[in-house]
């Protein structure tokens, strides 16, 4: 396998869809909220998830990159809530358009 096959956006669709296409989001609003950390290594890590949206690498690349955006806002070493509304697109060719908006977010430890 040639290292480049994963840079190629076509590609690396079809490999996730072939792999974890049984965990394609729905199409919808939903609305939850995610507890999660700032670590002392400057990273976000996910606690727990009351959203009924399943777990897919769809949504993982979002919510991940959402939690990441919110860096600015938030302390090392601190536990949040961050309630939020998400819509969840799809196209014909199976790529999913994940839009997450940040409702309240609130410090907890």
């Amino acid at each position: 396998m040639e290292p480049s096959c994963f840079t190629d956006p076509d590609h690396y669709n079809k490999v996730q869809q072939s792999t974890w296409g049984h965990l394609f989001p729905s199409d919808g609003y939903y609305e939850g909220s995610v507890t999660f950390t700032h670590t002392v290594y400057g990273n976000c890590v996910i606690i727990k998830e009351d959203i009924d949206i399943d777990g897919s690498p769809w949504w993982f690349d979002s919510i991940t990159q959402f939690m990441n955006d919110l860096y600015d806002e938030i302390e090392e070493g601190t536990v949040y809530v961050v309630d939020i509304s998400v819509f969840v697109s799809t196209d014909k060719d199976q790529m999913a358009d994940i839009h997450i908006n940040k409702l309240r977010l609130r410090k907890i430890l």
